[in-house]
């Protein structure tokens, strides 16, 4: 990451060229320090984010399928009634 030229001309006009380059330099590195770990807390949300919704999913299709399942097995229950009533 690069600081304006702005930025440098102050710092070379305050502290000297000198001592100018190595402080943006050293300001360079932290700001691509800090981009870096930016993005990467970044990913690790994302990731966290992504695993909720992964388990949450995976909970609401369960407790689906254990409603159908259930009505499923309560129309085979009326079914079967039936069926002894003609049968029988």
């Amino acid at each position: 990451m690069n600081l304006p030229l702005e930025i440098y001309d102050i710092l070379e006009r305050k502290l000297g060229r000198e001592d100018a380059m190595p402080v943006v330099k050293a300001i360079e590195a932290s700001l691509s320090h800090f981009e870096e770990s930016s993005l990467e807390l970044a990913n690790q949300r994302k990731l966290g984010v992504k695993e909720e919704l992964k388990i949450e999913l995976r909970d609401d299709l369960a407790k689906l399928y254990d409603e159908e399942m259930a009505l499923y097995d309560e129309e085979m229950a009326t079914l079967r009634d039936n069926l002894k009533k003609i049968i029988g």
